[in-house]
């Protein structure tokens, strides 16, 4: 199979689990969100920010260990993508150690002492707290078996276990609705039973499909030294984005008390299925690219990342543009109750994911080089200093939103310095014309999509109907924008070639 049928093939398989996924997720999170009420929905999406904030490893780990797994692929050395693997679990075990040991000290110090809790959830905050904490643990135990499943592009089983695991998420709110106890103790309890169930299905299914998974637990100093000094270098930059992301939460908690992170908490769900959605065409692109990296193949990595950018921006955006433009209406249906905030909160979020999307192929391609040094000391300190910038913003009285606002200022910077680190990296890139075939190609349609598609919406009414109209012609009209603005030459012609050939084998 060529690697064009083989993204095709993996992209289709991801892009299914995403729909079935995304629509159970809206669903669930629907009812979580009647189930516990505002204040017990913010408290949950706090104190499981803080633990996202202590695994900021489990990122690290994750592109270190794909990444080395990939290279190991690229060269045809099964024995070594064994080493690789069995070093990664041994690195992850005491990963969970370090994580358990945060915890229970600056972790537990932040939940118990800064954040603001009604008095009567205190011991609800305590349990739901340990068993968030456990969870995560089990997370990160996980992340070598799914980078060796993505490694080996068995995209069908990813698809497979991600819909087990939205379904099971929905018993798990259904469980919850059956008033057992404290419904946010019984749904952390819940959340922890499923993470344990995936972890085994994970381990199973690898185990008799994948000979190199087989566990033969020998610490190799060579092959764990490099992955390690990958991780080391990795690690501020990721600290940073979860420090940023849970940092916020914190802030806001300070300044607005924990109801406003129910709104927080809601913009976040937005942006991890707009992340969940555009993941799984980038996710079938990965491999590959790493692959093409090992092999010096730089022009078919390059036309990866151009068309990696490029369409993952217009597939976004597809969905964002009437998402922004009837965003309370969306959330009303959704929610039929909306949070102080969560409107502006998401709209933001949109813009955010839109801008971030378009540079996600520059990231994984410095990744794939191993040299991300620089580019987590840039990132990471931009996004550290997100955080005494939102503080200053908030102490002067500003909206809460705003913070928001400071985050896709600083976010963007972070992404355009690393253009200039890929050509540094890689001579053989060209980042103006990137800018050029890329950015500002997504940057005119966004413009010129807007305000067509606000104008049109104008002419109708707010009612479901008018409204899903609305988003299809907003489709109709972005796809034909794409084609006529997006695309060069050279790519509308290879579509229309495609198109042809796939009608001939039809017809």
């Amino acid at each position: 199979m060529t690697n064009t049928n083989t993204i095709t093939k993996n992209t289709i398989f991801l892009f299914l689990r995403m729909f079935i996924s995304m629509s159970i997720s809206l669903y669930t999170s629907r009812l979580l969100l009647e189930f516990l009420g505002f204040v017990d929905y913010g408290i949950y999406n706090v104190v499981g920010g803080i633990v996202i904030f202590i695994s900021f490893l489990q990122s690290s780990m994750s592109s270190a260990t794909a990444r080395f797994l990939n290279i190991a692929l690229a060269n045809g050395d099964k024995a070594n993508v064994s080493l690789i693997f069995n070093n990664a679990i041994i690195i992850h075990f005491f990963l969970c150690l370090v994580i358990l040991v945060i915890g229970e000290t600056v972790g537990l110090y932040v939940v118990m002492n800064i954040l603001n809790f009604p008095i009567e959830r205190f011991e609800a905050v305590k349990i739901i707290y340990q068993l968030s904490l456990i969870t995560s643990c089990i997370a990160v135990l996980q992340i070598p078996y799914y980078a060796l499943l993505i490694a080996y592009e068995k995209m069908r089983i990813i698809a497979y276990l991600g819909v087990a695991q939205s379904l099971l998420n929905l018993l798990v709110v259904y469980l919850v609705k059956l008033g057992l106890g404290d419904n946010l103790i019984i749904y952390a309890l819940m959340v922890f039973v499923v993470s344990l169930l995936m972890r085994i299905i994970y381990v199973i299914y690898c185990n008799k499909n994948i000979a190199e998974s087989k566990l033969v637990l020998k610490f190799d100093k060579e092959i764990a030294k490099p992955i390690i000094s990958f991780f080391s270098w990795d690690l501020f930059g990721n600290f940073s984005v979860a420090a940023r992301g849970e940092g916020v939460m914190i802030l806001l908690n300070m300044f607005f008390g924990v109801v406003i992170n129910a709104s927080t908490g809601i913009a976040n769900q937005v942006q991890g299925l707009l992340n969940s959605f555009i993941d799984n065409f980038l996710i079938a692109i990965r491999p590959q690219l790493v692959q093409n990296y090992a092999r010096k193949d730089y022009d078919r990595m390059f036309s990866l990342v151009f068309i990696g950018s490029k369409f993952s921006f217009l597939l976004m955006f597809i969905i964002s543009l009437p998402m922004y433009l009837y965003m309370e209406i969306i959330l009303k249906l959704w929610l039929k109750n909306i949070p102080a905030f969560a409107v502006s909160f998401c709209k933001l979020i949109l813009i955010f994911t839109l801008i971030s999307v378009v540079f996600r192929t520059i990231m994984f391609s410095i990744h794939a080089t191993g040299r991300v040094r620089s580019m987590s000391l840039i990132n990471g300190t931009l996004y550290v200093l997100i955080l005494p910038f939102s503080w200053l913003a908030l102490y002067l009285g500003k909206s809460p939103d705003f913070v928001f606002i400071i985050s896709i200022i600083f976010m963007l910077s972070g992404q355009i310095s690393n253009t200039f680190l890929l050509k540094r990296y890689i001579n053989q890139f060209d980042f103006i014309l990137f800018y050029r075939e890329v950015v500002l190609r997504c940057f005119i349609i966004c413009i010129v999509g807007y305000f067509l598609v606000r104008h049109i919406s104008v002419q109708f009414s707010e009612s479901l109907i008018s409204i899903l109209s609305v988003c299809i012609i907003s489709s109709l009209l972005v796809m034909l924008l794409s084609f006529g603005l997006g695309l060069n030459s050279r790519e509308r012609n290879q579509l229309i070639d495609l198109v042809v050939d796939k009608w001939k084998k039809i017809c």
